[in-house]
């Protein structure tokens, strides 16, 4: 067990893990310079290269900007296993925990002064590595219910439940907070920032009115004050401390885990003569192999902007400095032999071919800009090739973000089961309770990169492997058509083939005929509806796989369901089957990549 903290032993976990990550924290600085273009494009400590003018070229920030919102996606997609194979009720449940996470993943990243989701991935390219802190839940929050409230009360209550949302998830800057760079899931996270005065005073004063500690920070002095603070968890204790006040509380960690998780892209690796291990190391971002080449491509675009200043604003050397200059001020003439053009070595190709160089050697070391739809190419298969290879580079950094939602993902539903303020909760209009959960948190999140023209083919080919008996309908809607709830769809197609039936239809015409005041019509369509249970009643009954039964007037039920195969339709598994569902398709070339129509001739 692990001893309460105080503010003493939090600044000393906070000395050491800063010491770990400081030589992280310098590179850090260094890919902020290029990605907000502030680098010195000119060594201010070399007297021949001060007061040169310089240029910044939007580069760096480009490369990283394009490859977050061209080569990663944001959207997550949330896959539940039930806790039982094969049994409806754990199918069903697995089905609203699906959707109910998909809903808070979603909605959280859009409270957030930033899509969580997308800062995460941009953190992970730049920086090569990214933290996500979370999920947190503000118990503290929950709409209170009034001791023995009114029906008015209750109702204002249910309403205010049916929004609440406790859940938060932020990608924090990966310098906001320490953890054991070696740790996958952390044992300690020490995070430290700046907070207002009066969120101190709010954060303390809930806890006080609730009798959990008895102290509350002043702050009405300077509201708006920021105050340095350091916040604490391990898995038993959660603490809070700021500076010039000392510990703010220490309480037990009600969680049973530290809500933080954090990964690196995976491009680095250990040196050999290393004596101590540095994070620094594995934290590649995306321009860490190219700084110097960026710089290089400052300095010659620097070179080559002022060459052009030089030319086409040409200076003056004359014999009488003043009278020129005057005469220059006062629109007057001056005599050719006072003054004469100075004279500027001329733009050569060498200085364009260099930048050329420079260039590719920059999109060599980072990934090809056709991808991003900054160069052209000259055929489909070129487009397919290049993309394929650039998207070959972010895998890793995809799957870690991927990772670090799943597990993220799996601890809403532990909180969920563990703590009783949160047994139930409607979010989107999706309701979760704690009986659902089934004590099961496993999960799986991913984030999808499809193309409207790639996903839209996926789903044609779906649905001909589905009418050729190829793939089942839950498949396709979970895969293809990518529902957040199958079960809820079933539902949905059952009732409307309930609604198509000739019974149901029977005796809702017959309600509405006897609203309108047309009795003898409403006894015909009863009498119709009887006929029709009677003939259920008898054994009559429908394929299962069948009710969208058009009846017509006569209530005749046909007994052979749409599924039944038929001399022209191909079994399942018989190559007939296979090249129905391929025929007159085109597919695509790979997963991000469509082919294009024929061109008639």
């Amino acid at each position: 067990m692990s001893d309460q903290p105080d503010a003493a032993s939090m600044d000393r976990d906070w000395g050491h893990l800063d010491k770990v990550w400081s030589k992280a924290q310098e590179h850090w600085r260094e890919l902020d310079s290029y990605y907000w273009r502030t680098f010195e494009v000119w060594s201010s400590k070399k007297k021949g290269e001060r007061g040169r003018p310089f240029y910044h070229p939007a580069r760096p920030a480009s490369i990283v900007d394009h490859a977050v919102n061209t080569l990663l996606a944001y959207k997550p997609h949330v896959t539940v296993y039930p806790l039982k194979e094969g049994v409806t009720i754990h199918e069903d449940r697995a089905d609203a925990k699906e959707a109910f996470l998909q809903a808070v993943l979603e909605e959280t990243a859009l409270k957030s002064s930033v899509l969580t989701w997308k800062q995460l991935s941009k953190h992970m390219v730049h920086y090569g590595y990214g933290v996500l802190e979370g999920p947190i839940a503000d118990v503290l929050s929950r709409p209170k219910l009034p001791d023995d409230p009114t029906e008015e009360e209750r109702e204002i209550w249910e309403a205010q439940m049916l929004g609440w949302n406790p859940f938060q998830f932020d990608a924090i800057h990966p310098a906001r907070v320490k953890m054991d760079p070696r740790e996958k899931k952390p044992s300690l996270a020490v995070k430290r920032y700046k907070q207002y005065a009066h969120v101190l005073e709010e954060i303390t004063g809930r806890r006080q009115r609730r009798g959990l500690i008895d102290y509350t920070w002043q702050g009405r002095d300077n509201p708006y004050a920021l105050i340095q603070v350091t916040e604490w968890w391990d898995e038993e204790w959660h603490a809070l401390s700021a500076e010039g006040g000392g510990l703010l509380f220490a309480e037990k960690n009600v969680y049973g885990f530290v809500p933080f998780a954090h990964a690196f892209a995976g491009g680095g690796m250990e040196v050999t003569d290393l004596a101590e291990f540095d994070p620094i190391y594995w934290c590649k971002g995306i321009l860490t192999p190219v700084i110097d080449s960026l710089k290089a491509e400052a300095q010659q675009a620097s070179a080559r902007h002022n060459a052009v200043l030089n030319r086409a604003f040409a200076r003056l050397a004359s014999k009488d400095p003043e009278a020129t200059a005057q005469a220059l001020e006062e629109d007057g003439v001056i005599p050719v032999t006072e003054t004469e053009w100075l004279q500027y070595p001329d733009l050569t190709a060498a200085m364009f071919s260099a930048a050329q160089d420079v260039a590719k050697d920059i999109e060599e070391g980072t990934y090809s800009r056709v991808v991003s739809g900054q160069v052209s190419t000259e055929t489909v298969g070129e487009l397919a090739m290049r993309t394929s290879a650039a998207l070959r580079n972010f895998e890793a950094p995809a799957k870690q973000v991927e990772e670090i939602a799943t597990v993220g993902g799996g601890r809403v539903f532990m909180l969920m089961d563990r703590l009783e303020e949160l047994e139930h909760l409607t979010i989107q209009g999706h309701r979760l309770t704690k009986e659902q959960i089934d004590h099961t948190y496993a999960c799986k999140v991913t984030f999808d990169l499809v193309d409207p023209v790639i996903q839209m083919q996926m789903r044609e080919l779906g649905l001909r492997e589905v009418e050729s008996g190829n793939k089942s309908r839950l498949t396709y809607w979970e895969t293809d058509l990518r529902l957040e709830d199958a079960a809820r769809e079933r539902e949905r197609l059952d009732q409307e083939r309930l609604r198509e039936h000739p019974y149901y239809q029977a005796m809702a015409m017959a309600h509405v005929a006897r609203i309108d005041g047309m009795g003898e019509l409403a006894d015909k369509f009863e009498a119709e509806a009887k006929g029709l249970r009677a003939q259920l009643l008898m054994g009559e009954t429908i394929g299962s796989d069948d009710m969208s039964l058009n009846g017509g007037g006569n209530g005749n039920i046909p007994l052979a369901p749409q599924g039944a195969a038929s001399a022209t339709r191909p079994q399942v598994g018989t190559p007939g089957a296979a090249m129905t569902a391929l025929r007159q398709l085109r597919r695509p070339l790979n997963g991000q990549t469509a082919k294009p129509k024929p061109r008639r001739r």
